[in-house]
């Protein structure tokens, strides 16, 4: 299970390949395919904090962003600022099939990161309530955040 964006821009102006990965040649964390097809994925993963996401890049059908479900809240904090960098420099919207969790409709709609972390957060609540906490330990929050605070600032 796995929390998903769609990109879309707001002129149908289409990103293309080379924008998108210049986009991301020099910031720290992400690792870009040394050969690209049609379509393909950049990951960002950070040694320190163990958090990871990618964006999928399709010239046909445009960039969707994922992250797993079943991993603590500091996932969405430390990723949703991405995302909202990443959707203002393309000026994109986004489409977020999760918003139901704040009432949305899963319109395109302005990248906000608040509603993005918290819609992040309902659905992988869910996920963890649905889950074999033998197989996927659970620690709460008031652990796990000043953990983050902590190895992030580090």
């Amino acid at each position: 299970m796995s929390y998903d964006l769609h990109f879309t821009s707001q002129d149908n102006k289409k990103i293309t390949k080379e924008d998108f990965l210049n986009y991301f040649k020099d910031k720290p964390n992400y690792q870009i395919p040394e050969k690209t097809e049609k379509d393909f994925q950049i990951w960002y993963e950070n040694p320190n904090t163990g958090v990871y996401f990618n964006y999928s890049f399709n010239e046909d059908e445009g960039i969707d962003f994922n992250i797993n479900y079943l991993r603590p809240t500091f996932f969405a904090y430390e990723t949703m600022p991405l995302v909202v960098e990443f959707a203002e420099h393309f000026d994109l919207l986004v489409v977020d099939p999760q918003d139901h969790e704040i009432g949305g409709d899963g319109a395109p709609k302005e990248c906000v990161q608040k509603e993005l972390i918290e819609t992040w957060a309902r659905s992988n609540a869910v996920a963890v309530q649905n889950s074999d906490t033998k197989k996927h330990p659970y620690l709460p929050h008031e652990k796990t955040y000043p953990w983050w605070i902590y190895i992030s600032k580090r």
